[in-house]
């Protein structure tokens, strides 16, 4: 019989530790400090089969599912799911990065399955008592070999000592919709870092090459074959030094839909980004209503 693993590399909880205060004077800092760390405790439960139901406890009233695997967008359908996962064999999960802003809290996850390597993107929304009532989850596994010899987890850690996300998150929430909608890369160029003896556009979606350049070339192939991309921003935060969103790709009126989550890291002396993330599923076929 294989031994079946559920442990969780909480790596992302001692980032969260050293770098929030719990002082009661400081609302805002405790506030984003206990959601990070609930998010964190709640996936944890959540992927166990020791101690799955633990996780209701970070539960609130109304709470809604999002996630495409789960049973009818349900709670005791994401809890069944996950239950599954952590079940089988050699299964672990390894939090990369933590972004939260507001009431949202994001969660950068590499999760082992067998011999698959899986990228998870994990969104939740918390209600003013630190309690999750919105959940939104993708995945898409890793392959073997990446175009550019990246994985889609190691890169840049987050800064949360710096504010270029947040500074920047305007510009990058109509940059990057336009930039897609219109495959402009003129845009491409007026937000990403040029490729020089010491700069270069590293990319970790495993499909695609280091440096802007590719992003001009895979525009030229979709304007060639006549593909037309409506990509529409749902949800979208910022924290030191990064940005998350939470993207819906239609493409060719329907012929895909995916839900996409991108990060990249922002450039303090410049707003450009010089780092992408993505993780990106197809939910065709799915109840979009329920997913976005």
């Amino acid at each position: 019989m294989m031994k079946k693993n559920g442990s969780i590399a909480l790596l992302g909880l001692a980032l969260s530790l050293s770098l929030f205060s719990c002082s009661d004077s400081d609302t805002d800092s405790y506030s984003l400090y206990n959601q990070k760390n609930n998010a964190i405790s709640f996936y944890s439960h959540l992927y166990s089969s020791k101690s799955q139901d633990d996780a209701d406890a970070y539960v609130g009233i109304g709470y809604k599912e999002h996630q495409a695997e789960s049973e009818n967008f349900t709670y005791s359908g994401l809890k069944n799911y996950a239950l599954k996962e952590a079940s089988s064999p050699n299964h672990s999960i390894k939090i990369h990065r933590i972004i939260g802003q507001g009431n949202y809290v994001f969660l950068h996850i590499e999760e082992k399955e067998g011999n698959a390597t899986i990228a998870r993107g994990e969104l939740f929304k918390f209600n003013s008592n630190g309690k999750i009532i919105e959940h939104w989850g993708n995945l898409q596994i890793q392959p073997d070999i990446t175009a550019s010899g990246r994985t889609m987890f190691d890169g840049a850690s987050i800064n949360y000592k710096l504010t270029s996300g947040e500074e920047n998150i305007t510009k990058f929430q109509k940059a990057d919709t336009d930039m897609f909608n219109n495959l402009d890369y003129s845009i491409v160029e007026a937000t990403r870092v040029a490729t020089t003896s010491s700069t270069v556009y590293k990319q970790h979606n495993p499909y695609i090459k280091d440096g802007r350049e590719q992003l001009g070339l895979w525009f030229t192939q979709m304007k060639n074959q006549g593909t037309k991309l409506i990509m529409t921003n749902k949800v979208i935060l910022a924290e030191g030094d990064f940005i998350v969103e939470m993207n819906h790709m239609n493409t060719n009126n329907g012929e895909d839909q995916e839900l996409i989550f991108d990060m990249i890291r922002v450039r303090p002396e410049d707003g450009y980004t010089d780092e992408h993330w993505d993780i990106v599923q197809s939910v065709l076929g799915k109840d979009l209503t329920k997913i976005f």
